[in-house]
């Protein structure tokens, strides 16, 4: 409970005044603090949180989002969805940071929804992720149209969360889109393909090297040198 109470302490002032300006040591050691907040199973702790995104600056707001999407924050849902309502876009972001991961709660999946019609990119992709963890198979639609839309950053994004459904289906529909007609939608695939081992997706990227659109087959070719198999990848350039 001391050192508990040592870090609370200790991160309770990062917005407010100082005797001087912070040494980048004394700093860091906070950022550290916010991390391990995030492990403290305490009400003080999450609040605490909250706290920091309300009023810290960016570095520390960066952090302590990142710290809310691996925590139990489901308690704090209403304030959550207050600060959902926020002019500034870093706690709009954090606030759906606090909520990713709860599925079970109607209005929190029509706010999440509306979010992803926010002036702010940030906060549609926090959105988009969020959503993907619901169940409803038009949430997983949702990344696909993604793969035709904005720009690179954001079909970026959805690619990135597509990788997370390690199953056949979506291996196999990414494989059938490296065939669409459309240049983004093959490198958007072409990109969450990495995710994904099997000869059969190295094969479709190897193919993919050649594509007429340079793009596209930039995009295999970063897939295959981070494949999670490079043995296979080796293995079939041969």
């Amino acid at each position: 409970p001391e050192v508990e109470a040592k870090i609370i302490g200790l991160i309770k002032n990062v917005a407010g005044p100082t005797d001087g300006p912070r040494t980048w040591h004394y700093a860091e050691v906070q950022l550290a603090a916010v991390d391990l907040l995030g492990k403290l199973e305490l009400p003080e702790a999450k609040a605490t949180l909250l706290e920091v995104i309300k009023t810290g600056s960016d570095d520390y707001v960066k952090r302590a989002t990142e710290v809310l999407e691996q925590v139990d924050m489901s308690a704090y849902n209403d304030e959550l969805l207050h600060m959902m309502e926020s002019a500034d876009a870093q706690i709009r972001k954090a606030a759906i940071a606090g909520l990713t991961g709860i599925t079970d709660d109607p209005e929190i999946e029509e706010r999440l929804t509306k979010a992803l019609r926010d002036k702010e990119y940030q906060v549609r992709h926090a959105a988009l992720k969020a959503l993907s963890y619901f169940k409803d198979e038009k949430h997983h639609e949702r990344l696909y149209e993604w793969f035709t839309q904005g720009s690179w950053t954001e079909r970026e994004v959805a690619a990135n969360i597509v990788g997370r459904f390690q199953n056949e289906a979506t291996k196999n529909r990414l494989m059938r889109m490296m065939r669409d007609s459309r240049c983004e939608v093959r490198q958007t695939a072409a990109y969450a393909l990495r995710h994904f081992k099997g000869e059969d997706v190295v094969q479709v990227l190897i193919g993919a090297l050649s594509d007429e659109n340079s793009r596209v087959a930039k995009s295999a070719k970063h897939s295959l040198n981070v494949h999670p198999q490079p043995d296979v990848v080796v293995q079939s350039l041969i």
